[in-house]
């Protein structure tokens, strides 16, 4: 039986933001704008509409140019944004879906590259690792809860298995080489096996500390 093939035919070319950190799909990021090289590719998507590629720093900096990044990143979508009198922006983006990034096009003034997209192949997911999976987010957010003084998330009410695989992933991704092995899993199956040891190891770590600590209020998970 031949092994399903899970990248789009279709392939384009995006602008490329190389970072010290993972997107994930449907997570959040806040970045604050400030080399003129960014400045003008964020201009461009602002103006035009277009997304642009978040992609893992392999080697080398994100301040100053000469970053090369991992081959597998996530399209980020501006949702909201402010523009600062010095021309600095503060933008707010949500990651959408996957890629791999085949050939870098262009490095200056900003990085451009071709891309495929990578879609989770559609498979049966095996219900006692999905009920073990969300019983664990529940608890992880019941502790982080307690300790920061916010709301649980909702993300322990998330029912397609995907969506929950990826925000398994951006809980317990840390450090960023944690997340980054985490987006490259190809199926959503896989990508739950892997993470419950780590999303049970970080329940274990905060339990630890908590009884250490009976009175402590507050725990950097990082």
């Amino acid at each position: 039986m031949g092994t399903q093939n899970n990248f789009e035919t279709n392939s384009e070319e995006i602008r490329l933001f190389p970072l010290g950190l993972v997107l994930l799909p449907s997570a959040p990021l806040s970045l604050r704008i400030f080399e003129k090289r960014y400045k003008l590719m964020i201009s461009e998507c602002l103006d035009y509409g277009y997304n642009f590629g978040v992609l893992l720093i392999k080697t080398g900096a994100e301040v100053g140019g000469g970053a090369k990044p991992h081959s597998v990143g996530t399209l980020a979508r501006i949702v909201d944004w402010n523009r600062q009198n010095n021309g600095n922006y503060h933008i707010y983006a949500q990651g959408t879906k996957r890629f791999r990034l085949e050939q870098i096009t262009q490095e200056k003034p900003y990085m451009m590259g071709k891309i495929s997209y990578i879609y989770d192949v559609q498979e049966n997911i095996d219900g006692q690792l999905l009920s073990n999976c969300r019983e664990l987010m529940r608890e992880l957010d019941s502790l982080v809860s307690n300790i920061t003084g916010e709301w649980e998330s909702s993300q322990n009410v998330i029912t397609n298995p995907t969506d929950l695989s990826y925000a398994i992933a951006a809980s317990v991704g840390r450090p960023p080489l944690v997340a980054q092995y985490l987006l490259q899993i190809p199926t959503t199956q896989e990508r739950l096996e892997r993470s419950l040891p780590i999303l049970q190891e970080q329940i274990n770590l905060i339990r630890t500390k908590l009884a250490k600590n009976p009175g402590f209020q507050r725990y950097n998970l990082n």
